[in-house]
């Protein structure tokens, strides 16, 4: 039986890979398609989730090497010569059609597996953007090294998805490139969320919501400040923070920023009741960090927050947000003021804000625009062209 091996680095049983990974792939393999997956799982996941993962999967014919994640020195080379040798195991088992490598590590895996099969490279961020994150040291070496094998992946790819419209023109610009090469944001499910049929009193508490990750390139700081701004201009408000593994480091962010800790929840929550909670939010935030690499990001929130009917308020600088909140009234951008010690404060004005949250057509305004721009659906009918006109 013809199979694809698609290789992501992050674990299936993550946030990212529930609300990404699983639900393109469950959608594929619905139109004829079966699959391998190679994934990373955090080695504390628990048996019973994998179990049932595992079951999931079997039942949608979806075969799942589930790699353990390790953290340590030497664990990253470990990991990813575990990865080749499991591709290299694999493709003497499963007649492969072709590899979908959802990453930078995943192509690195590919190139040390020396197996030479037609792949997608879905580029979820170019290399420069992992230094830019500070996940790699800023070595003039170390970066040529690493964007040599970059290229070498885009050079070999049969097809290439970029997230945004500017990393194409950038990767054409760049690169000269001039094989097929889609434009893919990260989507959602739009029939996840209900919407709510009660409209938001101009005088009821206002819901922020920070959705994700909490570490640099991420801004929880940045958010924490704008919503204490609102306070501070007599808008009663509170934020919560979803974050399922850095709570310790946001309770300290809280403190130091003297956030009144009733006006501030930090908790997990099971990927699948994500949806059905951002329902009772009313704003959500993006707060990332700028330049030159991750101004080409796509957060998957932004999908995700406009699906649920919130308003979204970020920091400019992200392409997409530049974009979108030129043309659409449920997206605000703020900018951080540069002074000699740090980006502290924001500038904004929280009352004109705090107007478009409670518009009565606030929810219609942003589910619109989900619609359009991140329907999971259509991703899925872009991914499903793409592997025919590839023929894997």
């Amino acid at each position: 039986m013809k199979r694809i091996l698609y290789i992501t680095y992050d674990g299936l049983l993550d946030p990212l890979g529930s609300s990404q990974t699983l639900p393109y792939i469950l959608s594929l393999s619905k139109d004829g398609y079966k699959f391998i997956i190679i994934s990373f799982e955090k080695e504390d996941r628990g048996q019973p989730e994998i179990n049932r993962l595992k079951y999931l999967l079997l039942s949608n014919n979806i075969i799942w090497v589930n790699l353990v994640f390790r953290k340590g020195l030497l664990m990253p080379i470990l990991r990813l010569m575990n990865g080749a040798i499991s591709i290299i195991k694999l493709s003497f088992k499963y007649n492969i059609t072709g590899i979908h490598l959802r990453g930078f590590y995943p192509g690195l895996i590919y190139l040390m597996s020396c197996t030479s099969y037609k792949f997608i490279y879905d580029i979820r961020s170019f290399f420069a953007q992992m230094i830019d994150c500070k996940r790699f040291p800023k070595f003039y070496l170390f970066y040529i090294f690493f964007s040599f094998l970059e290229r070498m992946l885009i050079n070999r790819a049969a097809g290439i998805v970029v997230l945004d419209i500017s990393a194409k023109e950038f990767l054409i610009r760049s690169t000269n490139y001039k094989k097929i090469c889609e434009v893919i944001p990260t989507s959602t499910d739009l029939s996840q969320y209900i919407p709510l049929t009660k409209r938001k009193d101009i005088k009821s508490q206002i819901k922020f919501v920070f959705l994700g990750g909490a570490r640099y390139p991420y801004l929880p700081n940045q958010a924490l400040n704008f919503t204490k701004k609102f306070m501070e201009d007599g808008i009663d408000c509170t934020i919560d923070f979803i974050n399922e593994r850095e709570h310790a480091e946001l309770e300290k962010l809280r403190y130091i920023s003297r956030f009144p800790q009733e006006n501030c929840n930090i908790f997990h929550l099971d990927p699948n009741e994500v949806p059905k909670k951002l329902m009772e939010y009313d704003c959500g935030l993006v707060f990332i960090d700028s330049g030159k690499w991750l101004s080409m990001c796509s957060p998957t929130k932004i999908g995700e927050y406009l699906a649920a009917g919130l308003h979204i308020v970020g920091l400019e600088g992200i392409n997409v947000l530049d974009r979108l909140s030129k043309d659409h009234s449920c997206i605000d951008l703020v900018h951080p003021i540069l002074d000699n010690k740090a980006i502290s404060p924001l500038e904004f004005n929280s009352k004109k804000i705090a107007e478009k949250i409670y518009s009565n057509t606030r929810s219609e305004n942003s589910r619109l625009v989900a619609k359009k721009f991140y329907d999971l659906e259509k991703a899925n009918l872009k991914y499903l062209n793409l592997y025919k006109k590839l023929n894997i």
